[in-house]
């Protein structure tokens, strides 16, 4: 494996493993199903959830670390407060929450836990808040462990402090609740780098979905984490890695988003739109967790790392453009285009994917969402400062692990004809894509 200096999808005999069996159909050869033990829904979820862990912790054992950004910490005191009245729980807060999760802040939270010593740490937020808390049990289980050899299918034999991981999302759309995987900043690298670590035992043990947690949600964030959800189930079912069980969430995933997103996005008080898409980004996620996410997000990282675009709106804007690059290797998108409505029959493919990406366009414009980077609003880039920056981005998407698992092989110059079609997204633009 690799040394503490690069991560293992970094490491040149690794990518070609990767790049190799992703060019082949790989579906039941490696096909492993991780999810979380427990998922608590519906009205009374919340009360099931505090029946079962004050049922499964002895008296002297009810100790729970808290992980909420320092915007929801209220909501946090208020979840400790309510397990503390009703099943005997003390509780600590750790709220010092980063995007990135970098290691030298989860150390902190290493810190509180080794002296409060609780059994269970609970998430309650959104991608953030969850990367934190992954980390933060990680490291306090694995004080020494190298982040960037962190690779399925490791394990370390985490839970001997710890006894449960739980998740109550404050969003609708990382549907990190359901997955293996935390985004972690390597802070002792220099310089410091964010890596993906992945084992199967980062998957949390129980999940909670309750819509009071995403009620308050405004409507701008409904639609960016929707469109989140909608990228993670969209782009795993484009993948020849993909398995009759992720394929069946990630087609639900999909329909429940194209349902009930905009709903959600108009009428924050529809509470049913609330806990469809609640169980959207959650099955999304037990759906490309299983899988991986698609190039959509290695395009997207990198976009937004440079011009600081919230991660729903920085994936969705280049969602089009990797289904269209992809749809050359891959028919999958045939079945999607079912689901927007596409009357497939007798069609050949190259209609079918020019009507599926128009309904898609359609689609995010009826939710009020940005097609392509032109129609950005926050921030405002105009293609001067965009084709700056189209080098330094194709450098960091052609390393992002997510260039690994393509349905089409990737290449640099490929990137960044990526990039430049995303600036505007033009459907005659996309098509090419996929013809050359």
């Amino acid at each position: 494996m690799t040394d503490k200096n690069h991560a293992w999808y970094e490491d040149p005999a690794v990518e070609y493993l990767y790049l190799a069996s992703s060019t082949k159909n790989m579906r039941g050869y490696h096909a492993p199903i991780v999810n979380p033990k427990i998922t608590f829904t519906g009205t009374n979820s919340f009360i099931d959830f505090a029946n079962f862990i004050g049922n499964y912790f002895g008296p002297n054992d009810k100790r729970l670390l808290i992980v909420v950004d320092k915007e929801l910490r209220q909501m946090g005191e208020k979840t400790g407060n309510r397990l503390s009245e009703m099943k005997g729980f003390n509780y600590k807060i750790f709220d010092n929450v980063l995007s990135d999760a970098p290691k030298n802040t989860l150390m902190e939270g290493v810190k509180i836990c080794s002296e409060f010593v609780p059994k269970a740490i609970i998430a309650i937020g959104g991608g953030s808040t969850m990367d934190t808390a992954k980390g933060i049990f990680l490291l306090y289980e694995k004080p020494n462990v190298n982040l960037n050899n962190l690779i399925i299918p490791s394990y370390l034999g985490l839970r001997k402090k710890i006894d449960l991981l739980i998740a109550i999302p404050t969003t609708s759309g990382t549907g990190s609740e359901a997955t293996t995987t935390s985004v972690i900043t390597d802070t002792d690298r220099n310089p410091p780098k964010k890596t993906a670590v992945t084992l199967y035992e980062l998957c949390p043990d129980i999940a909670v979905l309750h819509y009071d947690f995403v009620k308050s949600m405004p409507s701008e964030l409904t639609a960016g984490t929707g469109m989140d959800a909608l990228s993670h189930a969209l782009g795993a079912y484009m993948l020849t890695m993909s398995n009759v069980y992720t394929d069946m969430h990630n087609l639900k995933a999909i329909e429940l988003i194209l349902e009930y997103l905009p709903r959600a996005v108009k009428r924050g008080n529809d509470m049913e739109a609330r806990e469809k898409m609640l169980l959207a980004a959650y099955i999304a996620g037990v759906g490309f967790s299983n899988v991986v996410t698609s190039f959509d997000h290695g395009l997207g990282h990198s976009f937004g790392a440079i011009f600081h675009v919230h991660h729903g709106a920085a994936v969705g804007i280049f969602l089009p453009t990797a289904i269209a690059f992809q749809a050359k290797n891959s028919n999958r998108f045939i079945d999607i285009a079912q689901l927007f409505d596409v009357d497939i029959r007798e069609k050949p493919k190259n209609i079918i994917l020019k009507e599926l990406l128009g309904n898609l366009r359609r689609f995010v414009q009826s939710i009020g969402f940005p097609t392509s980077v032109k129609e950005l609003e926050k921030p405002q880039i105009s293609y001067e400062k965009y084709s700056k920056e189209i080098d330094q981005m194709v450098k960091y998407a052609y390393k992002d692990v997510t260039r690994l698992f393509s349905a089409r092989r990737v290449t640099m110059s490929q990137v960044h004809r990526l990039f430049e079609v995303g600036y505007e997204n033009k459907i005659e633009n996309l098509l090419d894509l996929y013809y050359h």
